[in-house]
């Protein structure tokens, strides 16, 4: 397993932060302090034997989790291998589980770990399953999280919120809405009462599969159980009304997302936009691009894309290209589709001068 490990090019990096520095941190709750406590952890790991005091698996176990939360992946594995194979402890659940965490973008190592971990005959629990299979997640390997899964249900692990909740994201990742739908079934069975995470996850999978209704009805059941849906929340629902060309229920949901006071992003727009341009609704359209504006977002080169693609199809061929012209006045380069619309639209207005100009 060190080995394997040893491929990453482990590497130590030293603090240069002064540790009176750090000690004025501990107390400051900001960003700063929160980024830099890896480095006031490794101070003190590093004085231990200063005040005489006995290195343990207690104290690595707290270094671990410190390089973790500040993502400082190649030191926790560095420290790992020296507990492993330079020390006379023996590393526990708690250590294979923080380091598990601490490289959680890096799904080999994970599971390089869990592997290494049950080698040395000590049992993993919830913990290290859920951090495992998030690392997985994370690399957009939906099977391994599955197997994980299933293996953990094997050891007679009860599995958790947020194993359940590792799971969906996979399956949402991998494109994977059946199983989603089956095993967000089997969570509530089992008595785990999904959260907003959940929630999310098996929208997303739904919307992905162009399943509006069971996104819709997820969404319902979510403020049936007294969740309050999220500003991602309701963007998956309308990006699921977008793929099932639902413009209505997607001005609909606009609405209501903003009668609720929850904030739209420029993604949940550009979802209504593009719903409304797959149903020919030019008007409803220009009106959501003008609600942009007047939300003091920016309109991004999709926005751009999607009201005027509306107002292509619908003849108003003018209105796209003063669209189109404005673009650049907004610091937004036209991409491949936003010159294509508007060549359609001088085809419509037959402007073919202006059309051979976008060839220039």
């Amino acid at each position: 397993m060190i080995s394997q490990i040893r491929k990453l090019k482990v590497r130590s990096v030293p603090c240069t932060v002064p540790y009176q520095r750090h000690c004025t941190m501990a107390t400051d709750r900001t960003e700063s302090a929160k980024s830099n406590s890896w480095c006031l952890a490794q101070e003190l790991f590093a004085a231990l034997p200063t005040f005489r005091l006995k290195v343990g698996v207690i104290h690595y176990n707290a270094l671990l989790a410190a390089y973790g939360k500040s993502a400082h992946w190649r030191q926790a594995l560095s420290h790992f291998e020296e507990l492993h194979m330079k020390t006379q402890l023996q590393p526990d659940v708690i250590t294979y589980n923080t380091t598990i965490s601490a490289v959680k973008q890096h799904w080999q190592a994970a599971l390089c770990l869990f592997q290494g971990m049950r080698r040395s005959k000590i049992e993993p629990d919830v913990v290290s399953y859920s951090a495992v299979m998030s690392s997985c997640e994370k690399g957009g390997q939906w099977q391994l999280s599955l197997n994980l899964f299933l293996a953990m249900a094997k050891s007679l692990i009860r599995p958790n919120l947020i194993s359940y909740s590792v799971l969906l994201s996979s399956f949402e990742k991998g494109g994977q809405w059946q199983l989603a739908v089956s095993f967000f079934a089997l969570m509530v069975s089992s008595l785990i009462q999904p959260n907003n995470i959940s929630y999310n996850a098996i929208i997303s999978s739904c919307e992905k599969g162009r399943q509006w209704q069971a996104a819709l009805s997820i969404f319902h059941a979510m403020q049936l159980a007294s969740h309050q849906p999220d500003v991602i929340s309701y963007s998956a629902v309308l990006s699921s009304f977008e793929k099932g060309r639902q413009w209505q229920p997607a001005l609909i949901m606009l609405e209501n997302m903003i009668e609720v006071r929850v904030t739209p992003h420029v993604i949940s727009y550009n979802a209504v936009m593009s719903a409304c341009e797959n149903g020919r609704q030019w008007q409803h359209a220009w009106r959501t691009f003008e609600a942009i504006v007047d939300a003091e977002l920016e309109p991004s080169v999709i926005s751009y894309n999607a009201v005027m693609s509306a107002c292509e199809k619908a003849g108003q061929w003018q209105v796209a290209l003063y669209l189109f012209n404005e673009m650049p006045q907004m610091k937004l380069l036209p991409d491949p589709i936003s010159r294509q619309t508007a060549i359609s639209s001088c085809e419509r207005g037959a402007q073919w001068q202006l059309a051979l100009s976008f060839f220039i």
